[in-house]
């Protein structure tokens, strides 16, 4: 049932099993598998039904990079309202109107502590969660994907496939799934309590036990509210998370899990990079990267990657990273309908920032002093936008690729989240974002173009043409995807983590971290269904410590959804 503003939130809410802060994928996904196991569920979401300018300024904050990561990327990358990220996925195809997310499970490699690679290894490998990746997949509402057959073995069909580089496919999902369905499930769930606009301003802990016995919270207007629980979640994202754990420095200096000074570093992000440009030998490759377009496959959308294989990465002892495809068109005639789409629908931005580049490119390097009639022609068609290959002839209206990566990032300690003094509408200090390039991953892209470059040339594909580091303070021009990590990473010796295996923060029994904050390392993959999975597995272990150590009643609470909610 749905409360209007007008309806009394009580000043304590009691009897809850589990209290959960966040309504992203996360914190949605917990909601949902605690409350099937007969459990109840208060879920707190500091955001509403829809955006608003006073939720969406608490995601302000200040930066200090040397090598460029922006200001801006911690507003526009988060999202206070009911289903948290999912709101912002913006992959499209073209012509369409659905947003997708690409759904990537983490390679392997990224589980592994790899020598070369400090704070590296998770406390269970890949096989340990293949249960829960499935179950995810579900979840998110996409199947289980197995690897296409193509019924023609013509070299035109068939993947780029070499010593060193392998096709590897993701799929892609629509956000609907958690905005729509998964949301009114939980409306109607009885043993789920649903509160937005409900900020989250303190925890409170019994000093005896170290337990957090309740969290404190307030509605707009200033009211606060009590939620009492057994078990306490923070599910509010990889920025937000460690936030929460350095305001509480009243109950633990420093903050709550810092006795080591862990909690906010290691922040990770995928940095999106151009690789090079890649000019096909013929138009028959053209053709066959069409798999490398989105496109659809038994019902479901698909799309290839191109991947360095993983015993390559360990030889050349280098970071995980992928590479996608985006043509560019030949000449203006061949792409007039894109380029006036762009003139007409992106012109003053699209121009501002051709000038700004320009203006900029003596101190940042050559690759941002591209012309407009460049521009143009290569900023259509995007790791983010696909649907070429559905153009007719499109061999013949495109030139080259642009390869583009996701690359990962080494757990980097002095890439960290702190408190600043300046503070937010509720009087809490807002964060700084501390953030570099380090020489593994500047080492690990140089490399990844050596190997594409010859790789792709040996295999008569095309010649790659590589984009070289700039001179100066900005060595890589790279774009966030906004994916947080890192920033309460799981290890099981508190010295060297925030959170153990179960993402229980150490030193507190019942409080847990769920998303992708608690990435050890981060690989290329969108986190999204690893935060799935990971949010599956905690669930799956708060149902059993619940149900049997603390010997819990079962029955359904109340049916309330409560909030301040625009009907």
């Amino acid at each position: 049932m749905l409360l209007n503003t007008s309806q009394q939130i009580p000043n304590s809410l009691e009897r809850y099993d589990v209290c959960i802060v966040g309504s992203g994928p996360a914190g949605i996904t917990l909601a949902r598998e605690i409350s099937r196991a007969g459990l109840r569920v208060c879920l707190l979401e500091s955001g509403g039904q829809k955006s608003s300018e006073k939720s969406e300024d608490l995601n302000s904050g200040a930066v200090d990079s040397v090598h460029g990561y922006e200001e801006q990327t911690l507003l526009h990358g988060r999202c206070r309202r009911f289903g948290g990220t999912s709101n912002l996925w913006n992959h499209k195809v073209r012509g369409g109107s659905a947003a997708y997310i690409r759904y990537v499970p983490l390679d392997e490699i990224d589980f592994e502590r790899r020598d070369w690679v400090p704070d590296s290894g998770w406390p269970f490998n890949r096989r340990d969660i293949q249960s829960f990746y499935e179950l995810a997949q579900q979840v998110c509402g996409v199947g289980k994907l197995d690897f296409p057959a193509f019924e023609s073995n013509t070299k035109e069909s068939q993947l780029w496939q070499t010593d060193k580089i392998e096709s590897v496919f993701s799929q892609f999902g629509s956000s609907e799934i958690f905005l729509q369905q998964h949301r009114r499930e939980l409306y109607r769930d009885e043993r789920v309590t649903l509160i937005l606009q409900a900020v989250l301003l303190r925890l409170q802990m019994d000093p005896l036990s170290r337990a957090i016995t309740s969290v404190q919270a307030s509605l707009p207007g200033g009211r606060e509210f009590q939620v009492k629980a057994k078990v306490f979640v923070l599910a509010a994202g990889g920025l937000e998370n460690p936030r929460i754990l350095l305001l509480q420095d009243n109950l633990q200096p420093g903050g709550l899990g810092n006795q080591h000074d862990m909690v906010g570093r290691c922040f990770m992000d995928h940095p999106q990079v151009k690789l090079g440009t890649l000019t096909p030998s013929s138009s028959a490759v053209f053709r066959r990267a069409r798999f490398y377009d989105q496109h659809e496959v038994g019902g479901q959308s698909t799309m290839f990657k191109l991947h360095i294989r993983p015993e390559v990465m360990r030889r050349e002892k280098m970071l995980n990273l992928c590479a996608v495809l985006v043509p560019y068109f030949k000449d203006l005639r061949s792409g007039g309908t894109a380029v006036l789409h762009q003139l007409l629908f992106r012109g003053p931005r699209f121009l501002l920032r051709h000038r700004s580049a320009k203006l900029d490119s003596e101190q940042i390097g050559p690759e941002t002093s591209r012309s407009l009639r460049q521009r143009l022609l290569e900023d259509y068609y995007s790791e983010g936008c696909c649907g070429w290959s559905k153009l007719s002839g499109f061999e013949h209206r495109f030139a080259q690729f642009g390869i583009r990566s996701l690359v990962e990032q080494a757990p980097d300690r002095s890439n960290r989240i702190v408190l600043q003094e300046q503070t937010d509408a509720y009087g809490q200090r807002k964060i700084k974002v501390l953030w570099r390039w380090n020489e593994l991953d500047l080492r690990s892209i140089r490399q990844a173009q050596k190997i594409f470059g010859e790789e792709l040339e040996a295999a008569g594909i095309g010649n790659f043409i590589p984009v070289e580091e700039n001179a100066g303070s900005r060595p890589r021009q790279f774009s966030s995807p906004h994916h947080f990590l890192g920033t309460t990473r799981m290890h099981q010796n508190p010295r060297n983590g925030v959170v153990d295996a179960d993402c229980r923060v150490h030193g507190v029994p019942n409080l847990f971290i769920s998303g992708s904050s608690v990435f050890p390392t981060g690989g290329f993959a969108n986190p999204t269904l690893t935060v799935v999975a990971l949010a599956l597995r905690l669930a799956n272990h708060l149902r059993s410590e619940l149900g049997s150590s603390l010997n819990i009643e079962t029955q359904p609470a109340s049916t309330r959804t409560i909030g301040t909610v625009v009907s």
